[in-house]
């Protein structure tokens, strides 16, 4: 009697061990799931932009755009980050020869120096003049860790710092963008803003400026 209660105990308690929940290892995936991230591949369209320019030296003006204000029939924007944020983006402006278009409202993306991520005003003019335009300019991105982020107001001087705006996106990190000008580049953050990875975030702040500008874009591959 007393050796078969001995082996339900043994059985009773091993069966505990296997049902029990793997805690730490579940806690370990989880923590290397957040630092590796996720890669940022794919073609995007530009749905809204949050910025700024300068009208005179010294006289900023804020600008937003939304929609078809910024154009998105003529220019796309590639993106091929890894899980740190190294790699580049690309900005492809393509039309073809066709009869000049209507004037429309806006024939430039008004930006801060340092901010590349537009298609310049004079492509975009040639292609409501009906030229064919196929220009691929392509940004090298490199990984930067969050204290090497320049001081900033955030977007426009709101309350909240680009830290705190940047850790709201999905598997975001922060980036530096540089140009053969030391004087020019922008520094900031790049995540997702959705679950689906569908929508795509970029805050930067320009060299020498503490205003951050924000462009939201839709995946269309």
């Amino acid at each position: 009697m007393r050796q078969i209660l001995l082996s339900m105990s043994v059985l009773l308690g091993l069966n505990i061990l296997a049902c029990a929940p793997k805690r730490a290892q579940n806690s370990e995936s989880s923590a290397e799931s957040v630092r590796a991230g996720l890669p940022i591949v794919g073609t995007w369209v530009a749905e809204l932009y949050q910025g700024y320019f300068y009208h005179a030296p010294s006289e900023r003006k804020t600008v937003r755009l939304e929609g078809s204000e910024l154009r998105p029939e003529l220019w796309q924007l590639e993106s091929n980050l890894d899980a740190s944020g190294q790699g580049y983006l690309k900005t492809m402006i393509e039309c073809k020869s066709s009869a000049a278009k209507a004037e429309t409202a806006v024939s430039v993306i008004p930006a801060p120096r340092g901010i590349f991520l537009f298609p310049s005003g004079v492509d975009i003019r040639n292609c409501d003049l009906g030229k064919q335009v196929e220009t691929h300019e392509r940004l090298n991105i490199y990984s930067i860790g969050e204290a090497a982020l320049p001081r900033n107001l955030g977007l426009d001087g709101k309350v909240d710092s680009l830290v705190k705006t940047c850790s709201k996106l999905r598997g975001h990190r922060y980036i530096n963008q540089t140009a053969l000008n030391p004087r020019l580049g922008a520094s900031g953050c790049i995540g997702f803003a959705d679950a689906e990875a569908n929508k795509l975030s970029l805050l930067l702040v320009p060299r020498g400026e503490v205003h951050a500008v924000r462009v939201d874009f839709r995946r269309v591959r």
